[in-house]
């Protein structure tokens, strides 16, 4: 349900999170994110136009994020990108008079709850969830079992 867009723009924004401040340089964003370096420019300056992150050119520049990650949710991460699928009132469905009210519902409903848990999901959410799976993921042994 989200373009490849707004999927890059979640991932470049998760991977600056831990930076904490610090200028991340496009080059490793890229590395880190996983996104192309070109597809990535485009991503960096929606951000950056929607003020998510901010940005330095030149010599020791690189992207930070603009706000606390505790301060952004997903939501607004993927809208600085591109718009979202609103669900439609019952009587925009009547209209559309398809025989298939019960499919849209069901549709609209999915747009719904992606849309409430993106907007009830940090950055800094994420990045908790990924610093803890990382954590239990050292504590396992090189044979596959799991140490305390």
């Amino acid at each position: 349900m989200l373009s490849q867009t707004a999927e890059y723009a979640l991932r470049a924004v998760a991977a600056l999170a831990p930076s904490a401040g610090r200028l991340v340089p496009t080059t490793e964003l890229a590395k880190l994110a996983d996104v192309p370096p070109p597809y990535l420019a485009k991503v960096l300056q929606q951000l950056a136009s929607s003020e998510i992150i901010r940005g330095r050119r030149g010599v020791g520049g690189g992207y930070t994020l603009n706000h606390p990650p505790e301060d952004i949710n997903l939501l607004d991460v993927v809208l600085a990108v591109g718009p979202l699928r609103e669900s439609r009132s019952d009587t925009e469905l009547a209209s559309l008079n398809d025989g298939m009210g019960a499919l849209h519902r069901v549709i609209d409903g999915s747009a719904d709850y992606l849309r409430q848990t993106l907007e009830g999901t940090t950055v800094a959410d994420v990045a908790r969830q990924e610093s803890q799976r990382e954590a239990s993921s050292e504590r396992v042994h090189s044979n596959g079992v799991a140490v305390g």
